[in-house]
């Protein structure tokens, strides 16, 4: 027998069923059907378990891949602005290098001009006192000369007055 009854909010079924089993019977149904649900708990919680592992296997792999795809893709970045770095440090250092060798030129010529015009004022100064040095030697030897045909005239004549004295005490 079934009896329903109707209430605003809520609904309630009651059944009365007459079986004609024991207490231990029915016991053991219960107990069979709890060992069967407990033996479908456990093969539902290893099924999951087995399928939430081999998603995380393929979420692993997958965030794997993604991350050495990045890896790789960032080392490639890395290394084209190492790259147009390299280059750039290269021409500036190129740059730099003309800048350099033409200050290095400009300096060398400036002080080849310099030392030239240091060794004409030289040569100038050295003709300068070469010519002085040989005026000063023309007119020390003309001294000299001078005061030696002095000097030989002097003995010369001091020679003739001894030769004269000698010959008058001849004479005399």
């Amino acid at each position: 027998m079934t009896k329903c009854e109707d209430n605003n909010a809520d609904s309630t079924v009651t059944t009365e069923v007459r079986v004609g089993m024991s207490t231990r019977q029915l016991q053991n149904i219960l107990n069979n059907a709890l060992s069967t649900l407990r033996t479908d708990i456990v093969t539902l919680t290893e099924t999951n378990n087995s399928k939430f592992q081999a998603e995380c296997l393929n979420l692993k792999l997958d965030l794997d891949s993604k991350l050495q795809a990045a890896t790789e893709n960032i080392t490639a970045n890395i290394r084209q602005e190492n790259e147009k770095l390299s280059e750039k440090l290269t021409q500036k250092l190129h740059n730099e290098f003309k800048e350099l060798s033409t200050d290095i030129c400009t300096l060398r010529n400036d002080t080849e001009r310099k030392i030239q015009e240091v060794t004409k004022t030289i040569g100038g100064v050295s003709d300068s006192l070469n010519e002085r040095f040989d005026a000063h030697v023309i007119a020390t030897r003309k001294m000299t000369e001078r005061v030696s045909q002095e000097r030989m005239l002097e003995r010369v004549t001091y020679l003739m007055i001894l030769m004269c004295i000698g010959q008058r005490q001849k004479i005399v």
